[in-house]
């Protein structure tokens, strides 16, 4: 497996995260870890992220991601408790002058983490197994599918704007 580079930090676009959405209130309290863990995530991946809620946002153009608590199952047997969750990210080119989303084919995507914890019946490791449950499946997606999309775009547009 050849390593992947990562770009100098704050060299890429800059990526603004919205709030973790739970359509179905699976995750309460759990939300705002999803859009903390996109963040670190894509910080550390040498990205400029901006939470929407902070005076950061960034002027110009920009990438949106959109995390969605999709699900997330807990279930007792035995002597443990298992945790299943699967979050979707949704990506896409974003302009600061009108706050909205485009989307446009080759600069958007969609895409699903899964992950799995095991804990005890205690009430804290259940929520603490939720926490990392939520944590995994965002670090899935975000490995996997977010930082390569957004370096791939990222370069195309560079290549395009000098005219290669």
């Amino acid at each position: 497996m050849i390593a992947e580079t990562a770009p100098v930090a704050g060299t890429g676009p800059t990526i603004v995260i919205e709030h973790a959405h739970d359509p179905n209130r699976l995750a309460t309290g759990a939300t705002a870890r999803v859009g903390a863990t996109v963040e670190n995530d894509l910080s550390r991946a040498g990205f400029r992220a901006a939470s929407r809620d902070l005076d950061e946002m960034p002027t110009g153009e920009a990438f949106i991601v959109s995390p969605t608590v999709q699900t997330l199952l807990v279930a007792t047997e035995g002597g443990s408790t298992t945790i299943s969750c699967k979050v979707t990210l949704r990506v896409a080119p974003w302009s600061a002058d009108d706050q909205r989303e485009r989307w446009e084919p080759h600069t958007t995507a969609t895409v699903t983490g899964e992950a799995r914890a095991t804990t005890s019946h205690a009430r804290a490791q259940v929520e603490l197994g939720i926490r990392d449950c939520l944590e995994g499946a965002v670090h899935a997606a975000t490995s996997r599918e977010v930082i390569p999309f957004l370096r791939r775009v990222a370069s195309a547009e560079s290549e395009f704007s000098r005219g290669e």
